[in-house]
């Protein structure tokens, strides 16, 4: 009886310290991901915000925390469901490095087929018709090709290593050509387009964190090191925040992303804007008479 009780506590504890452990990787993740994300919208932000940089650091980095962790626990929930419907490890490699062959692929065609066409096409209607349309058929293509090219090299792209490599990558092959994209974007389309880049840059980050592992030796002091980080990070981000709330259009078109969230914070109880009514016409002469 002795024995099972014992055996039943030490079950509990395992459990209990892989939850803990999970929990501080997850956190751990979310903060670095919410923390670098934030970088490039700090450095953005601070020639128009009345904070210094490591404000605007602290604060893009609070607002993008809660959304990071959201992000990380859709991802180890994803990551165990992907595990438990492909066990075989090499199998579950080759998959991802054939998501991530895709990805690379279908962004540089895409990439080299929006420069032509943006070169060629001055109608945008016609344009965008033309880019969704034979965009489509060249990203089947491309995903037909990468699953192919992931086939001839499976012995190869079979090690995990090897395959969360190329998926990081991939990830930031997006970014890196938006980016490009940017220096010859023109001022309307370079708010939407930074906005873009911005998530882009928060996907590669969810990504690359995702794979952080405490070590199980340092589990008891690693964990409540990072709950403390990340508290501690909203906290100090708390104050900044209320600062790019009141700021102007220049920080919300430098910040897109995060701006429903600062206009919530500015106008907590305000609803949509009304549309402006249109001004009074008031009559200066009589109106003619009618013709007989």
């Amino acid at each position: 009886m002795l024995a099972v009780e014992v055996a039943e506590v030490t079950r509990i504890q395992a459990i209990r310290d892989r939850f803990a452990r999970a929990a501080g990787e997850i956190v751990s993740a979310a903060w670095v991901m919410a923390v670098v994300g934030a970088f490039p919208i700090a450095l953005r932000l601070r020639p128009v915000v009345a904070v210094s940089t490591l404000g605007a650091w602290l604060a893009v980095s609070a607002l993008g925390l809660p959304a990071a962790l959201a992000a990380q626990l859709l991802i180890r929930a994803g990551a165990a469901g992907f595990r438990a419907a492909v066990p075989a490890r090499a199998r579950r490699s080759v998959l991802l490095s054939s998501l991530a062959l895709w990805i690379s692929s279908s962004t540089v065609v895409l990439g080299a087929f929006a420069t032509v066409l943006s070169a060629v096409t001055h109608h945008r209607g016609l344009g965008a018709t033309t880019f969704a349309i034979v965009g489509l058929a060249l990203t089947i293509g491309c995903g037909l090709v990468a699953v192919r090219l992931a086939g001839l090299f499976s012995r190869w792209l079979a090690r995990p290593a090897v395959s969360w490599a190329l998926l990081a990558l991939s990830a930031a092959a997006p970014v890196a050509w938006i980016h490009l994209a940017l220096r010859h974007a023109s001022d309307s389309s370079r708010p939407g387009m930074t906005a873009v880049a911005d998530a882009c840059t928060f996907a590669v980050m969810a990504v690359v964190a995702s794979r952080i592992r405490l070590p199980e030796r340092t589990v008891r002091y690693s964990v409540p090191a990072s709950l403390v980080l990340a508290v501690a990070t909203l906290v100090a981000g708390t104050s900044p925040v209320a600062a790019l709330a009141r700021a102007g259009d220049d920080a919300r078109a430098r910040s897109l992303l995060l701006t429903p969230v600062l206009d919530q914070i500015r106008e907590p109880e305000a609803g949509p804007r009304p549309a402006p009514s249109p001004p009074a016409q008031t009559a200066s002469h009589a109106d003619p008479p009618a013709a007989l």
